[in-house]
């Protein structure tokens, strides 16, 4: 079998000691290939490099490729590691270790150097409220000032599924599921009312305290049902967000698994494609050997030859009463027609083209 998994022994050896040198690569077995994920840090963040081995490792060359764009001059634009010079001129004879651990060094050049701690900034403190006479307003907060809803990062992601669950066992597995459709989310801005329930019939007194009276006023500002029909209205937008970015992230193991799914099915392609162009050319050229002139004279006399043995072997039977003279004459007859047919057919074709 070492025509479709290569040289057993020198692909073993090499497999083996990848794995000792790279303990943190995540090995994936396909049919006739198999796959390792490696993390790497780049200038450009966290990175993952896919070594992938064809069936027939390591007499072809292993394919490294990245699964997140990245630029740089040993990678082209399908993300694929073609710099090394081990790629270009592959043979079994190259280490993968090697190739490996050269390729995540020239990768991780100038990765960035982790950024010290920023220390939290401390809350203002507080001041208090201006004076302020009834011919000039106070600068009033903002609505959402002393209310602020809690940062994205705080929205609960859901529990993490089992790894057994999460797990691609098959192919048809691995295929992409039938998505709900997405339904499409607005939210209308409320309408702004020319005039507030809460303000009318509050006399000139209490109109000043609210405006000296920060708390009061944005006690006051969040009760009005447009404040809080827009609050809800934002809290809902937060989270139909973190709804479809869980989502999307939830796809990403998936579409890696199909990607590494092409990718070898494309290698096994190349492969019977090369086999095929082989057989036809070679078929080809049986073909054209039987149809020239001299394929043709030689089909003809073997097959004159033939009928003149089986017509030979008929009259020996005939000799030895092993067979009727009806019999006899009916097949020995046209054996020996069909022998002076072709070869008549041999000699006159021969004056002919001549």
């Amino acid at each position: 079998m070492s025509w479709i998994f290569g040289s057993a022994s020198a692909r073993d050896t090499q497999i083996s000691r990848f794995e000792r040198e790279f303990p943190q690569a995540v090995r994936t077995q396909q049919q006739h290939s198999c796959h390792f994920d490696i993390e790497i840090l780049t200038r450009h963040g966290n990175n993952r490099l896919r070594i992938f081995l064809p069936a027939k490792f390591p007499e072809e060359a292993p394919i490294l490729q990245l699964l997140s764009p990245f630029r740089h001059p040993w990678v082209n634009a399908y993300h694929q590691v073609t710099g090394h010079a081990y790629l270009s001129r592959w043979n079994e004879q190259y280490d993968l270790t090697t190739l490996v651990k050269e390729t995540l060094a020239e990768l991780s050049r100038g990765t960035p150097a982790p950024q010290p701690a920023i220390p939290p900034i401390p809350p203002p403190r507080p001041t208090p409220p201006p004076t302020v006479t009834p011919a000039v307003r106070a600068p009033q907060p903002p609505p959402y000032e002393h209310q602020v809803p809690p940062p994205y990062e705080e929205v609960a992601p859901p529990p993490p599924e089992p790894a057994a669950e999460r797990r691609l066992s098959t192919p048809e597995q691995r295929r992409p599921s039938a998505s709900p459709p997405r339904q499409e989310v607005s939210f209308p801005l409320p309408e702004v009312p020319s005039s507030f329930a809460q303000l009318q019939g509050l006399d000139r007194e209490r109109l000043q305290k609210l405006d000296q009276d920060v708390v009061a006023f944005s006690a006051l500002l969040h009760d009005l049902d447009s404040v809080k029909t827009l609050r809800s209205m934002r809290e809902e937008t937060i989270q139909e967000n973190a709804r479809i970015a869980r989502e999307t992230l939830d796809k990403r193991e998936e579409l890696e698994a199909l990607q590494s799914e092409v990718l070898v099915s494309r290698l096994e392609l190349q492969e019977l494609e090369t086999e095929f162009q082989t057989k036809l050319q070679s078929q080809l050229a049986q073909d054209s050997e039987k149809l020239s002139q001299a394929g043709i004279y030689e089909a003809l006399r073997t097959s004159a030859a033939e009928a003149d043995e089986k017509s030979e072997d008929l009259l020996t039977q005939f000799q030895d009463e092993d067979l009727g003279m009806a019999e006899f004459l009916k097949s020995y007859l046209e054996l020996r027609k069909l022998y002076h047919r072709r070869t008549a057919a041999i000699e006159y074709g021969h004056r002919w083209i001549t």
